[in-house]
């Protein structure tokens, strides 16, 4: 159904561009919608083809030793901007020389989707913290926000592949970026929850 249906409405759209385009500007209008429309698509199959190759183990092989705090610091000061720009902000509690053995590349993605998946689903003015701390068992990374959070029976669901919220549908996503966090985080023999921030959701 998640892929049949952005499928079907480009064809609607290529079919409505074909059949009702009267001038060239409606003809150019309609083949740039088609045109994002299988960005959109490419997207999601470029997702579900990493967690498969994630799930498959073969990413293991890259592993080296990563600074997480490093990188952190380093994508959360890439998103201070964009979160000021829509009236919100990221702040980080981040300590030292976190070390882990990983997949940087895939580390990093992990870390933009949880940062673009706070600051899409909260609104303006609310507050997003990245922090990381050392624990006995290994390194734990969160982001929080004050939003309006996830209901309880909820926040299971939000890491299964193309599972969004009802009040999500309407915004733009796959519903993929949770599940691939999920894959990327077991790939380094570690899990994802999603818990209460009271406010919001961490």
């Amino acid at each position: 159904h998640d892929l049949r249906t952005p499928l079907s409405r480009l064809k609607q759209n290529l079919d409505d561009t074909a059949r009702g385009a009267a001038t060239k500007d409606e003809m150019r209008i309609g083949i740039l919608n088609a045109t994002l429309q299988v960005d959109e698509i490419l997207a999601t199959f470029s997702a579900l083809l990493r967690i498969a190759q994630i799930e498959s183990g073969t990413r293991r092989s890259g592993f080296a030793p990563v600074d997480l705090s490093e990188l952190t610091m380093l994508l959360a000061g890439d998103y201070m901007a964009v979160a000021e720009d829509r009236g919100q902000a990221v702040r980080t509690v981040v300590e030292a020389s976190v070390w882990i053995e990983g997949d940087h590349d895939l580390l990093t993605q992990l870390i933009v989707n949880l940062l673009e998946n706070a600051l899409r689903h909260t609104s303006d003015g609310s507050e997003v913290t990245i922090s990381l701390h050392k624990a006995p068992d290994g390194a734990v990374l969160a982001v929080a926000d004050n939003g309006t959070g996830v209901p309880e029976a909820e926040r299971e669901r939000i890491f299964r592949r193309f599972y969004r919220l009802e009040q999500s549908r309407t915004s733009p996503g796959s519903g993929l970026g949770l599940s691939l966090v999920a894959a990327i985080a077991e790939l380094h023999d570690a899990s994802a929850a999603a818990l209460d921030n009271r406010p919001g959701l961490r």
